[in-house]
């Protein structure tokens, strides 16, 4: 059977099946053998048709019940940019968040046009080795000079959640926290001499 699409409208229009296999996340998808597999389709690839976004992807054999056989697969997308502009966004511009698969490609980020980029092509990475591991440059760029990378990695997915802060930002809020911090114990001082 050839495969076929749903969104929130109902049906939409078939993609092809030899577009349908081609990206990486398909294979992963078989060679998990039902267990659920994460990815990044790009608009390019075919899988959702006329959509334009780049989908973080859920995908996963279907068994036969009574076999146990593969009997399809199921593709899930979701808006990459929605799902940066809902959890990643901030409201401030020294911190920049995204999340990057093991690979080192964008799957969603607070600045939308990285999504679908490598982590070399951002300018936090641009001075390091491609030749080392991506966990391996997190941690060599952990402390630069203008920012401080910090990652988690998901357990389930192997994916990293990075936030990049700027030093220069947060040594002022440093600065404000020692001002209140020094303006409070003023405060205290001075009503504990008005009560004695």
């Amino acid at each position: 059977a050839e495969p076929f699409a749903a969104n929130q409208a109902g049906l939409t229009t078939g993609m092809k099946f030899s577009n349908f296999i081609q990206p990486s996340y398909y294979k992963e998808a078989v060679e998990a053998a039902g267990s659920p597999t994460f990815g990044l389709s790009r608009p390019t690839d075919g899988i959702f048709v006329g959509d334009h976004y780049h989908k973080i992807v859920l995908s996963r054999i279907i068994k036969n019940v009574y076999t146990l056989k593969p009997a399809g697969l199921a593709v899930i997308g979701v808006d990459a940019g929605k799902i940066g502009s809902q959890y990643l966004d901030n409201s401030e511009d020294d911190v920049d968040m995204f999340v990057v698969d093991r690979d080192g490609l964008i799957s969603t980020a607070s600045n939308r046009s990285w999504i679908g980029k490598r982590d070399l092509d951002l300018p936090y990475f641009a001075d390091s080795d491609p030749k080392l591991s991506l966990k391996e440059r997190l941690e060599s760029t952990a402390d630069h000079k203008q920012w401080i990378v910090s990652h988690l990695q998901s357990e389930t997915t192997g994916w990293y959640v990075v936030v990049v802060h700027s030093k220069r930002q947060l040594v002022k809020e440093l600065g404000q926290i020692s001002h209140v911090t020094v303006t409070n114990a003023f405060l205290c001082l001075a009503g504990s001499l008005m009560v004695n």
